[in-house]
Order: structure tokens, then C-alpha cells, then sequence
């Protein structure tokens, strides 16, 4: 059989076939997503921007677009009225500034239910390129935007306007989303981590956290992703000349590099990431966007495979995924519902043989190979790309792509799927439970159908400059009508389970509390319920009569802090049962005064105690 770069001719065909009813459409200008990116004289690093960010900012259901102009005109609020058909806002919701932005993120930093938007700038046309330019536009919650940056403390770019884009996620698992910057600069540490002290303001904790970056990276794009499956975010920084780095989270508010551990990580020059499981093996792998031009020995971009232990080796070549031109912005998405995960990558440079670039779609025909299939599938962009987001603005159950290109219009793509493949699209309200990230940030999902097992991470959802829609989505392929399993893992360490859930539907999953308790009533009997622990674990209860407060680390915990005042008191343990629930039950005596009781359980994980959790806590009055 003859072979097209290592894959056979049977393949490609046989891909194309099953692609062809795959169909992209530009959807650009019926959508109303009208904006051309054009750069106002005296930008900074214009040639690598722009970017966008996808968020529902007025929670109705329907996700919006926030979109970087160039300066000439302010950025772009675009609100989906419904179906896809955007009208931009901008300027109903006080967005007027006309900035030297870069790229853009969008998370609930405050924890009032309204999705903030953090903008990386080097200044704008009244102030002209300064050092403190970024803005903390928080969503007011009735239409409106204020920006708060310079208050809560995180205004800074870098002064050579080499700041590029920025993050949100949970780090610390304090419930509150955390910040990091890139800049593509060395000079007086640009890359910036910023702990959120929960009180509307951010404190840098580069230093602290032991993100050694002063003079190491050029960063470009950056992603928190949780990559051993113990639920706290590593830090991967996309770095150019060959600077990136993975930083491994401690889970004490700090990080240890292993970049030595990722093979080829050293090549120049990453620009993007996809996180996805590419190989199905339950753990998360990345694509890493980068410059394909062998005579200059350019490798062009990698697929970083996840062997465990922090180790990742490089199959972008034997996957068929590297020769991606000058490339930028990239997703990994599941363009046909089949349930493997595709990547789309854009491409352009000023250079010559890189103008005019086009997108590539590399379609996984399964076993760790893809083929290049724009032109089959119809997404086809030739032009200078640089952000790209996935998303499903008109909520069909299929994701379409937006690309964000340098000096010219958005290109909106629609997929118009036609082939019944069954899908599944999972949310996450977090407002329930304060130990989590709003909306989600951190949460894996695995949905089981028929014995095969999809993972997704909502994690920072980053690709260049560029942050796509905060959803799981799944495809299943044909002749499915129910997810026989679909576990979502929250950052705190607890589980929910679902059984035989529907397809064909975008599902929100609210997070409950793990911790319940019965009232506590004096001569009666009293029950603790934990939910969400693994199948046989102990599971311990707790109780304090002093009150709530961050304890000393518990070295039989790992080092874990409770949330009682000592002296605590152990209440008793239990097995969780194979649904993950324990209970414990014990009777109040009659003689006891009527006083608050704290409560808290906790579950010892790992050889050394290291991964273990703590519930939420309950405050119970004795009646």
C-alpha cells in the first residue's frame, strides 16, 4: 500500500470519507462578528497579536465573545443574542478604552457569579505605552464593566509592551481564582504569578512560589493543567528561543521545575497549547504550537505524550501533527463527534513563504495518527492567524472554531456536523461549594459508554493569547444514547457520579458539599453523611467545640490543615460504600448545654499521606 507521509493512502481516504459530512462554513459576517484587527500606530509587538476570550458574561445561556480591536477602535464586546448572531456591546457596558492589548481571560475572580475579563495591555492611545497598562475589567453584574487593575494590583505589563497573555486557575485550592502573566521578555521578572487574597486584590507570589523565570523565559502563552491526575494544576509556560518551562505544583502554594523531564521541549519556538488525552490513556497530553521549517532545523510542532511521573515524550513527527508552517494559535476538538480529539492549528508570519499561510485540520483517524483535512472539511483560512478558540455559540452539540488573525477580520467557522454523532457538552456551577474555582476551573470529567473512557479538564482552556469556551465536550460517535457512567472529579478531591445520562444535551453539574449533617438534637440520634469519596475509603469525622480556623499542618495528614480549632476530637470513622457515601451515626445526650459544634471529615490519600483532602465544614447548633 502506498504511503502519504507515513500513513497509508487507505487511511486518508478512509478519513476523508469519514469527515465529509463534517462541514465548517464562514460564518463571519451572519453571524455579526465584524471586526477587522487593526493596529494603531505606536503599538508595540503588534506582529504577534491579537487575541480573544469566550465567556457568558451576562449568564443567560449563551456564550459571548470579547475580541482585541488593535487600538484603532476599542475592543469588541460581542453578546450572543441567541442562536450565534452577536451585536457588539462594548460600549453599553463602559468597555471605551482604546488599548494596546495583547491577550485576554476571562474568570470570576471575586466570586460573585459574574465572569470578570483580565486583558493583558501595554497602555492605550491617551497614555501611550506604559509599564502598569493592563486592566481588571469586573463584570458588575448589570450590563457594566469596571476596570479595577490598578486597585487590585495586577495593572503591571511589561514596559517593552512584551506582556503577553495571562491565566486564571486555582493553584492553592482556596476556592479563588489566581492569576499568571506572560511577557516576552527577561528583564525585571515580566512573568508574574498573583495569589488572590480574596478581598478584590492580588498579591505577586512569583518569587514565593518558586517560579524561577527571572531571565529564563520568553513566555508567550501559558496553561494550569493538572497532568499526574492528583488534582493540583502544574504550570506550563510556552516560552520562545527555547525557553519554556513546566513547573510541577507542590501542593504548598509552590512548584518545582521538571522541564527536563519533557522531551524536546528545548526547541524554539512555542507559541500555543492544546491540553487533551490524544491517546486515551486517562491522562492529559499537550500540543504545542511552533515554527515547521526544516532547512532552518525547525522542527515544527510537538504532541507531548504523557507517560506518567511528569515525563512527556515527543510524537508530534510519527503522529503527523508537526509540519503546521509558522504556527500560532491551536485546539484540540473533536470536529465530527467520533469521540477522538482533532487539532486545528493557524499559521502566518510577515516573512514571505509564510503569508497567506493556511489553517491546518488534522483529522485522528485513531492510533495516534492524523491526517491534514482543511479542504476536505471546508475550514479553509488562508491569511495571518495567530488566536484561535473553540466554542459552540449556537449550541448545536458541535464546536466550531474562531481565528483571531494579525491584521485582518475574525473567521468565524461553523460546524455544521451532519453525520448524528452523539455528543455531550458539561458545565460547572461551583457556587454551592466555596472549596472550589468558580465555574469549574480544575474539574476533570471521564464518561464512560460501551467500555470506552473519555477524559476532559476544564483547565485554564488557554491557547495563544486566546481563551476558549469554558465547557467539556465529548463526542461518542454513532448509535449512542446514554453515557453509562459520567464521573467529574472536583479539584477538592471528591466525585460526583451520574449513571445513564442522556446525550444529545448541554449539561450543568452543580457541585454539591461532601460534608452533610442531621440536626443535632439533644436525646436523639445524630448522622454525619459524606458523599463523593472513592469507593473503600475511610473516611474520618471530626468535630471541634472552639471553632472554625486554619489548624496547624496534621502530619498524619500529609500536612494537611483542617479547618477546626484544637483541641479537635475525632468522632469516629466509616467505609465509604460502593456509591463513595459514609456515614456515621451517634446519639446527642440529653444533658449536653446547647452550643455550636464544628464539624469536618477528612480522607487520607497516598503512600505518605500527601494527597490527602478535607471536606467543607458545618457549623451545627445542639438543640
Amino acid at each position: 500500500m502506498r504511503s502519504f507521509f507515513g500513513i497509508s493512502l487507505a487511511t486518508v481516504v478512509l478519513a476523508a470519507s469519514a469527515v465529509s459530512q463534517t462541514l465548517f462554513v464562514d460564518d463571519t459576517v451572519a453571524s455579526g462578528l465584524s471586526l477587522t484587527h487593526t493596529p494603531v500606530v505606536g503599538h508595540p509587538t503588534w506582529a504577534m497579536l491579537p487575541g480573544a476570550a469566550v465567556g457568558d458574561f451576562n449568564r443567560d445561556g449563551w456564550p459571548d465573545l470579547y475580541a482585541i480591536s488593535g487600538g484603532t477602535t476599542p475592543d469588541k464586546l460581542f453578546i450572543n443574542q441567541g442562536g450565534g448572531i452577536f451585536v457588539d456591546e462594548a460600549a453599553q457596558w463602559g468597555l471605551t478604552d482604546h488599548l494596546y492589548a495583547a491577550g485576554a481571560c476571562v474568570g470570576d475572580f471575586n466570586r460573585d457569579g459574574w465572569l470578570d475579563i483580565y486583558v493583558v495591555s501595554a497602555g492605550d492611545t491617551v497614555n501611550g505605552a506604559i509599564p502598569n497598562g493592563s486592566r481588571l475589567y469586573q463584570n458588575n453584574g448589570n450590563g457594566t464593566f469596571t476596570d479595577v487593575a490598578q486597585a487590585a494590583g495586577v495593572a503591571f505589563a511589561a514596559g517593552c509592551g512584551c506582556s503577553k497573555t495571562a491565566c486564571w486557575a486555582d493553584y492553592d485550592h482556596d476556592g479563588w481564582l489566581d492569576l499568571f502573566v506572560t511577557a516576552n521578555d527577561l528583564s525585571s521578572n515580566p512573568n508574574r504569578l498573583y495569589h488572590n487574597n480574596q478581598d478584590g486584590t492580588f498579591t505577586d507570589v512569583t518569587v514565593q512560589a518558586r517560579l524561577n523565570l527571572v531571565g529564563t523565559v520568553w513566555g508567550l502563552t501559558c496553561s494550569f493543567t493538572d497532568f499526574d491526575g492528583d488534582r493540583w494544576p502544574e504550570l506550563f509556560v510556552a516560552g520562545d528561543y527555547g525557553s519554556s518551562q513546566y513547573y510541577v505544583n507542590d501542593r504548598d502554594g509552590g512548584f518545582t521545575p521538571s522541564t527536563h523531564t519533557l522531551q524536546d521541549i528545548d526547541q524554539p519556538s512555542a507559541m500555543g497549547i492544546a491540553t487533551g488525552d490524544f491517546d486515551e490513556d486517562g491522562d492529559i497530553d499537550f500540543h504545542l504550537s511552533d515554527i515547521h521549517w526544516p532547512m532552518t532545523n525547525l522542527k515544527g510542532s510537538r504532541l507531548l505524550i504523557n507517560d506518567g511521573d511528569h515525563h512527556f515524550s515527543e510524537q508530534g513527527g510519527a503522529a503527523g501533527v508537526n509540519a503546521t508552517g509558522w504556527a500560532w494559535g491551536n485546539a484540540a476538538t473533536d470536529i465530527d463527534n467520533d469521540g477522538l480529539l482533532d487539532i486545528i492549528v493557524t499559521n502566518g508570519w510577515t516573512q514571505m513563504q509564510w503569508q497567506n499561510y493556511p489553517t491546518k485540520v488534522f483529522y485522528n483517524t485513531g492510533n495516534m495518527l492524523y491526517v491534514e483535512l482543511s479542504a476536505w472539511c471546508g475550514l479553509v483560512h488562508y491569511g495571518n492567524g495567530r488566536g484561535m478558540i473553540k466554542w459552540d455559540p449556537d449550541q448545536d452539540g458541535d464546536e466550531d472554531i474562531l481565528i483571531v488573525g494579525n491584521g485582518e477580520p475574525l473567521s468565524y467557522f461553523r460546524n455544521d456536523l451532519g453525520n448524528g454523532n452523539a455528543w455531550l457538552r458539561v458545565s460547572f456551577d461551583t457556587s454551592t461549594n466555596g472549596s472550589l474555582a468558580p465555574d469549574g476551573f480544575g474539574t476533570s470529567v471521564r464518561a464512560t459508554v460501551n467500555g470506552r473512557t473519555l477524559l476532559r479538564q476544564v483547565d485554564s482552556s488557554i491557547s495563544h493569547l486566546s481563551q476558549h469556551e469554558l465547557v467539556a465536550h465529548f463526542g461518542f460517535g454513532p448509535g449512542v444514547t446514554q453515557v453509562d457512567e459520567l464521573r467529574i472529579e472536583w479539584a477538592d478531591g471528591f466525585d460526583t457520579v451520574l449513571k445513564n445520562v442522556a446525550v444529545n444535551q448541554a449539561l450543568t453539574v452543580v457541585a454539591p458539599e461532601p460534608l452533610d449533617c442531621s440536626a443535632l438534637v439533644r436525646g436523639q440520634l445524630a448522622t454525619l453523611t459524606l458523599s463523593g469519596a472513592q469507593s473503600g475509603e475511610r473516611v474520618w469525622f471530626l468535630s471541634s467545640l472552639v471553632g472554625l480556623g486554619l489548624s496547624p499542618p496534621v502530619a498524619q495528614l500529609g500536612g494537611l490543615r483542617i479547618d477546626l480549632l484544637p483541641p479537635v476530637n475525632i468522632a469516629g470513622n466509616s467505609i465509604a460504600n460502593a456509591d463513595g457515601v459514609a456515614s456515621l451515626s451517634a446519639n446527642i445526650p440529653a444533658t449536653v448545654p446547647t452550643i455550636p459544634v464544628y464539624l469536618q471529615s477528612v480522607i487520607r490519600r497516598g503512600s505518605t499521606a500527601e494527597l490527602s483532602i478535607k471536606s467543607n465544614h458545618l457549623t451545627r447548633i445542639i438543640q
